[in-house]
């Protein structure tokens, strides 16, 4: 079925792209996929419970790390303007992470408390400032190999990223329990930001290009991405992470540690064909917009193409979740399958809207997008009065959150398109 709708597609430009960035991806998750089996029979379900709220509290953070700058290197016509941005991104995430450094140090314990962590777990937190940084700093470098058509570069980025990961996590899974898995992510990205540091300057990256009065003039000319877009940004993430945090404050590091697995599993679609069709569907609809082009019909094109797996994923994971963990993973971690059974159609949705979602930096309309996240950002919050019900009572709420909300994200960000393209016809 796939098969016959990219033969529709006719191998376009985007799709030979995205196809490019999903094959680095691919080779890129293979390497967790294939570890999993050994890192979970290593590692104690308490173990990833840890990591998970690690992951999460890194990925709030990240989200805001340089005030959404990262994601203005697409824009500029000049890659002057786009290597000055680059620079700016990593001077504010430095100063996020140092921020981030006094604020464990000052408040670490009463946040271990909240998450219903061991006090063991306290120094581990301390690593997540160097996360920060090496994390943010890619992103900015990655817009901006995406923005040269690098996407081969970028692809292999992500495998030198996962293939240390991997290596330091096994090596360190017998006497290092959480440390493992948390500074087996620190060097993957910190490999990632040196393999990419390098490839900027092959890719026509300038040093001599950074200049302080440029660097003023661009903060100035996109003020709108943190004033409008890191608020928004910020919600985005608390609203994926908040789940993870919530379970480890209701039923602990354990349950944490299976729904880790379960999320995991159920993001891999995102991380193989989502995340990699989106920056190359930013980089189009940009150049696109910039010469006042239609966009209607790539949107289309890309809709469909996306909702086919998605249809696939609901089907798949409502029927094989349980048995397909069993037999992977162990008895032990069967209710990570019943976990997945339930999201699976959460998961499938957002495999569909987020990558379309970047239509609304690509037109601009960022205060439309902003305005999404803080209602569901506040739909995520009643969460809380659910505290008290089983696990998966719990998990069918959050379902029913996520099928409403981005429901309606694929309609406005349909309807921004429409409006757009009334725009061309009308002059």
């Amino acid at each position: 079925m796939i098969n016959n709708v990219l033969k529709r597609f006719n191998w376009t430009e985007l799709l030979k792209n995205s196809l490019m960035l999903i094959t680095g991806t691919v080779v890129a998750q293979f390497i967790p996929i294939l570890l999993q089996p050994f890192l979970r029979r290593i590692y104690t379900p308490e173990d990833f419970g840890v990591f998970a709220v690690y992951a999460s509290l890194l990925g709030i953070v990240v989200s805001v790390s340089s005030l959404r700058y990262e994601s203005t290197v697409m824009l500029p016509r000049k890659d002057e303007d786009a290597a000055n941005l680059v620079i700016i991104s990593w001077g504010i995430s430095f100063l996020m992470a140092v921020l981030t450094s006094l604020l464990f140090f000052f408040f670490g314990e009463h946040l271990l408390a909240w998450f219903e962590l061991d006090s063991h777990a306290l120094w581990l937190f301390y690593f997540l400032p160097a996360s920060i940084f090496f994390y943010s700093c890619y992103q900015s470098v990655n817009y901006y190999l995406i923005r040269k058509k690098a996407f081969k570069v970028s692809s292999i980025n992500k495998v030198v990223r996962r293939g240390g990961e991997g290596i330091v996590q096994m090596c360190m899974g017998v006497n290092f329990r959480s440390l493992g898995l948390i500074f087996g992510a620190i060097i993957g990205d910190l490999m990632n930001f040196i393999s990419g540091f390098f490839q900027l300057r092959r890719n026509g990256f300038q040093f001599e290009w950074v200049k302080k009065a440029k660097m003023v003039a661009l903060l100035k000319r996109y003020k709108d991405f943190p004033i409008y877009n890191t608020l928004p940004a910020f919600l985005n993430t608390m609203s994926l992470s908040l789940p993870v945090l919530m379970v480890s404050n209701f039923y602990g590091e354990k349950i944490t540690g299976y729904l880790d697995l379960s999320r995991m599993v159920l993001a891999l679609p995102l991380a193989l064909v989502s995340v990699s069709v989106s920056q190359v569907l930013f980089q189009y609809l940009s150049e696109r917009i910039r010469e006042r082009k239609s966009i209607s019909g790539q949107i289309k094109k890309t809709a469909k193409f996306l909702g086919v797996i998605a249809v696939t994923m609901v089907l798949a994971g409502y029927f094989l979740s349980v048995p397909v963990f069993k037999l992977v993973f162990g008895d032990e971690w069967m209710l990570s399958g019943v976990m997945s059974q339930i999201l699976v159609a959460s998961y499938a949705l957002k495999f569909l809207v987020s990558p379309l979602s970047i239509t609304f930096n690509a037109l601009e309309k960022i205060r439309m997008s902003s305005i999404w996240q803080f209602f569901y950002f506040i739909s995520i919050l009643t969460l809380l009065f659910f505290k008290n019900l089983p696990v998966e009572e719990f998990l069918l709420y959050y379902l029913v959150i996520d099928l409403i909300n981005y429901s309606v994200y694929f309609i406005l960000m349909l309807t921004q398109v429409r409006i757009y393209e009334k725009s061309l016809t009308s002059k």
